[in-house]
Parts: structure tokens; C-alpha cells; sequence
């Protein structure tokens, strides 16, 4: 589930003195094709923030899969704040979904071997670590289906 109530929340606050109501609002209507809906929040104080608020919201409510929203999201922050804003990396901050975490469907020994090189920027390094864990564990499983040693194909 994704708390667009704390993204609205922190990127309204943190834009509130950033930007314009005008410039939040033509941001908006050329990211989104549908307009605002009010979502009065007793704490917000900022007609920025708020304005924000409403958007984020009112994204969070529309039919389309949360994939597209995200996406949307990040348009609307990306447009909104300059190269190197740390708000640019929201969404990353806040959601901390299973689904968009790659690592949550990888085998811990696979893991264990590939993670950091990839996590380095050493992708090869990263898939050849984990193709060898993978032949590694076929030959047990082989050797121990079978009592035999398996023809070593896999390199």
C-alpha cells in the first residue's frame, strides 16, 4: 500500500516556499489528465502545501494501476523541484513495497553473491555471481536426485 498522504505531506512541505501556487498549478494540469479534488487536511497551513496535498490526493484516488501512478507522481515532483533536490527521491524514501522490491524475490543465496556488485554498479559481475550460485546449486540438486555427479554443461 502506498502512503501518498506522507508524500503529499513531505513534498508539500517541502515546496511550500519553493514554488508558486500558478507554477504547482500548470505543473499539474499538464502532468495529470484529470483536475484537483479538495482534500481539506486540518494541519496543512500553507495554500502550497495544501495545493499539493489536494493533487497527490487526488492522483491517489483515480482508477489506474499504481504503477502509472507512480510514474505520474514522479513527473509531477520531478517538474516541480530542480536536478538534485533530495525531494526527487520521494517516492524511493517513502514506499517500501515487496512488489517494487526487486531483492524481496531473489533467493538469499543469490543474494548473498550478487547483491553488493549490483548494488556497486557491476552488473556483469553481479549476473555471473549469481548464474554460477545457480549451477552450483543445480549440480547438488542433481547429485542428490540422482547420486551422481552431473555433467558439468553449465560451464
Amino acid at each position: 500500500m502506498i502512503n501518498y498522504k506522507l508524500i503529499a505531506m513531505k513534498f508539500g512541505e517541502g515546496l511550500k516556499y519553493g514554488t508558486s501556487i500558478n507554477e504547482i498549478e500548470r505543473v499539474a494540469t499538464a502532468v495529470f489528465d484529470f483536475g484537483s479534488s479538495s482534500h481539506p487536511h486540518e494541519n496543512i497551513t500553507s495554500s502550497r502545501s495544501q495545493l499539493i496535498y489536494d493533487w497527490v490526493m487526488t492522483l491517489s484516488e483515480q482508477a489506474i494501476d499504481e504503477e502509472k501512478k507512480l510514474l505520474l507522481l514522479q513527473d509531477f515532483i520531478n517538474y516541480l523541484t530542480p536536478q538534485g533536490n533530495p525531494l526527487r527521491n520521494l517516492i524511493k524514501e517513502v514506499i517500501k513495497l515487496p512488489q517494487l522490491d526487486f531483492w524481496a524475490m531473489i533467493h538469499p543465496d543469490v543474494i548473498t553473491v550478487s547483491q553488493k556488485k549490483f548494488e556497486d554498479g557491476h552488473y556483469a559481475d553481479a549476473v555471473e555471481s549469481a548464474f554460477k550460485e545457480f549451477n552450483c546449486r543445480v549440480q547438488k540438486t542433481v547429485k542428490q536426485k540422482t547420486g551422481k555427479e552431473p555433467n558439468n554443461h553449465f560451464g
